[in-house]
């Protein structure tokens, strides 16, 4: 199943590169959004309690989308989701640390439909949208109060995403969408290096689902300004 989603995610953009002729039903696009996640646990740091989460941070996002004739347009696109947690303390020479972090690469794969709005100027529409991720885990790094737990390793998986976004049209050829991006992914660990314990089910099987609030920037090709 996750050949054959790479093979997928690698055969689209060659397919939407062929219909070139057709430029004006291609656009690029690229989108920043901040992580809001679901699922969150506590590290102590000297005697309070610092937050995390693996579906927390930040989100950088790359994608082609291609207008078909029918009133839906196919997507493709490569995201990286940055989660990180720290406090740090330095006096007289004396530090304390207590830290998370974790990344994890999306490939995905869609499809949505642009619910337009004519009558409205500057506003292009209403997007809808959605479709099945490929995920790829770094590992997670956790220090809590100057001990360094170690690493944890992570298997691949298969998620999904759904977003609904306002579109809005300053031109032919430049859009931008602002919206909301739901995000379905959980991990199983492959193995870990730590130096105190056994990781907690929390660490070991962990969920990134989030909602992603972003904005995308997108250009078409071929349209007249």
């Amino acid at each position: 199943m996750k050949s054959l989603y790479i093979r997928l995610f690698l055969v689209l953009p060659l397919l939407i590169l062929v219909n070139i002729t057709h430029a004006q039903d291609l656009s690029l696009y690229g989108s920043f959004g901040y992580n809001l996640g679901f699922s969150n646990a506590n590290l102590d740091y000297a005697g309070s309690d610092l937050k995390y989460g693996y579906g927390n941070g930040l989100s950088l996002n790359a994608g082609l989308q291609y207008d078909t004739p029918i009133p839906v347009f196919l997507y493709a696109e490569a995201a990286v989701n940055f989660a990180f947690s720290l406090q740090y303390e330095s006096f007289n020479g004396v530090s304390n640390k207590t830290s998370f972090g974790f990344n994890y690469k999306s490939l995905s794969l869609g499809l949505g439909h642009l619910f337009e709005i004519p009558s409205v100027d500057v506003i292009n529409g209403i997007i809808v949208k959605g479709g099945l991720d490929y995920n790829i885990p770094g590992d997670a790094k956790v220090t809590e109060n100057n001990s360094d737990y170690g690493r944890i390793a992570y298997g691949t998986s298969i998620g999904y995403q759904a977003a609904v976004k306002l579109s809005l049209q300053f031109s032919e050829q430049l859009l931008f969408d602002f919206g909301l991006t739901y995000r379905k992914a959980y991990f199983d660990y492959t193995d870990y290096n730590w130096n105190n314990g056994t990781p907690t089910n929390f660490q070991l099987y962990p969920t990134a689902d989030h909602i992603m609030i972003g904005g995308t920037l997108r250009k078409v090709f071929g349209a007249e300004e």
